[in-house]
């Protein structure tokens, strides 16, 4: 490979059989197309490697670095020193990109060129690829790095495209910032220039109830202390407001699913909103609660809740609609 591509696609994999293969169709699948597509196998225990492999021999776009585990920011780490395009576009191996994401992000970089990395806004799916909403970020640079100084990640990792010359000349990502990696990057990068969010979903993001977010929640928290304290001593010459401190939030399985499903049903995805709400349901058991979220998010309750809105009666019958429900 002589010839620099546009943009190097950047992409850690670690034991991700599952969904591996739909993430890399959906970079396949792009209508931009001058890419490489550099893949980390983090050590991964399950199949990813061959399914990668399959995918490599195919398309000599893909090139495949697999080596022992080091965790995220390693990988992350040895990808980008394989990169040779002056941009470069993150992508995560349970995700699924826009087939326009690469076009429209190129076209929006070039409109904006003393922007150094902008994010997009992005779809929520879950672990079966279901949608539950549509997530925005702030889109100008003032706000972005207002937020991101406050302590909030306002770029979605995997959505983020970035000038390699000043990502390698602040020595890519920090192993001290491991679970909040991104956070510390976009932080130093507000320091140099102007970072973005484009006003325009080109990815979907899967959630999960294991992501990292839920599982270190307490170190994220932490790790996002020090990089905010960090920036903010840079920048200003002073220790941050702690007015507002960075809080650890993270979800039980059975609140993850109550959200879900308020937040699909807003949206209109109904079918998901469903979902959730029966599987909130059948972990907390029958309560005025999970009644409530049943009426509210379950398809086949919508004529029920008009009866118990307009009679007041069905909350006295709640077996009898039980059993009609399941």
């Amino acid at each position: 490979m002589s010839e620099l591509p546009a943009i190097s696609v950047l992409m850690p994999v670690y034991n991700a059989q599952r969904y591996v293969g739909a993430a890399v169709e959906s970079i396949l699948a792009q209508t931009f197309g001058d890419y490489e597509f550099i893949i980390v196998d983090d050590g991964s225990k399950d199949d990813s490697l061959s399914i990668l492999q399959k995918y490599a021999d195919k398309d000599k776009r893909i090139q495949i670095l697999s080596r022992p585990n080091t965790g995220i920011v390693g990988a992350l780490n040895d990808g980008l020193a394989l990169c040779r395009a002056d941009w470069i576009a993150r992508m995560d191996a349970d995700d699924w990109a826009y087939p326009t994401r690469f076009e429209r992000q190129l076209a929006f970089m070039k409109e904006h060129p003393d922007y150094l990395a902008a994010g997009t806004d992005y779809e929520l799916m879950d672990s079966d690829g279901d949608p539950i909403e549509v997530r925005t970020n702030p889109h100008e640079p003032m706000k972005v790095e207002s937020t991101l100084m406050e302590g909030v990640c306002c770029l979605q990792h995997p959505t983020v495209i970035m000038s390699r010359k000043p990502v390698m000349e602040l020595g890519g990502y920090r192993r001290a910032y491991q679970w909040a990696e991104d956070y510390d990057l976009f932080l130093r990068l507000c320091l140099l220039g102007k970072i973005a969010n484009q006003p325009e979903a080109l990815l979907r993001y899967r959630v999960h109830e294991s992501s990292v977010c839920q599982t270190r929640s307490a170190e994220q928290a932490d790790i996002v202390l020090r990089a905010r304290a960090e920036a903010w001593r840079a920048k200003y010459g002073v220790e941050p407001d702690m007015d507002n401190p960075v809080v650890a939030v993270s979800m039980l399985p059975p609140e993850l699913y109550r959200s879900w499903a308020h937040l699909a049903w807003g949206a209109g995805h109904h079918a998901t909103a469903t979902k959730y709400a029966r599987r909130y349901l059948r972990h907390v058991g029958i309560n005025r609660e999970s009644w409530r979220l049943l009426m509210d998010c379950d398809t086949r309750m919508q004529l029920p809740k008009r009866l118990w809105q307009q009679t007041g009666r069905i909350g006295r019958k709640l077996p009898v609609v039980w059993r009609w429900w399941a």
